[in-house]
């Protein structure tokens, strides 16, 4: 059975160290400093909606980001990311189900001690290939603010920026198996996928 923090991050049941628990709580936090849904609600509402839910982890960080304001919230949040080693910060991601929003994997990916492996994770978890393949190139799909995926646009193109600009990712940790973000096998001769960095492309 999962515990409270494995349901609310959609991740498996399985046996924590305690260290990797304190990521899980980690990565728990950053989505919820990501998501300012319940951050300007009336408190009778924010109770009604939270019901039941009182001895949960995600209601004592969403309490506090109440308390605190979203963007001081965020602050607090940054700080523990920004203290983070590269083994741990892929430690959050692999923690991540990749479906509640990109404030912390944004977070995750511009600090200067991430991992390359990391990076990739994060790209490949945010379908690239479908992007480009909708409007062409990154660029454009981030010109489109109106679309549900805007953000996730937006963080794609910040990898993408620090690949070609810097500084550069760290590599001590080998490069996971990412086929399983694959629909089918990218065909990288041809436009758009032609313009995709080439160390960021999986299955050439």
């Amino acid at each position: 059975m999962r515990n409270p923090l494995e349901k609310a991050l959609g991740v498996a049941p399985r046996e924590l160290p305690p260290r990797e628990e304190t990521l899980q709580r980690l990565a728990l936090k950053g989505k919820c400093a990501g998501d300012p849904y319940y951050a300007s609600m009336d408190p009778a509402t924010f109770n009604s909606a939270m019901a039941g839910c009182e001895d949960e982890a995600f209601f004592a960080f969403y309490t506090r980001q109440r308390a605190l304001g979203s963007g001081a919230f965020q602050a607090e949040v940054a700080a523990e990311i920004a203290a983070c080693t590269g083994a741990e910060l892929d430690g959050i991601v692999q923690l991540n189900s990749h479906n509640g929003g990109t404030w912390l994997l944004s977070q995750v990916v511009a600090h200067p001690g991430c991992e390359f492996a990391t990076a990739m994770t994060v790209y490949w978890a945010n379908q690239p290939d479908a992007f480009y393949t909708r409007y062409g190139g990154l660029e454009a799909a981030c010109q489109d603010i109106e679309s549900f995926s805007h953000e996730r646009a937006l963080l794609l193109r910040a990898i993408e920026q620090r690949i070609h600009h810097g500084p550069a990712y760290v590599r001590n940790l080998p490069v996971p198996d990412l086929s399983c973000f694959l629909d089918q096998r990218p065909d990288y001769s041809t436009p758009p996928l032609d313009a995709m960095p080439e160390s960021l492309r999986v299955g050439a």
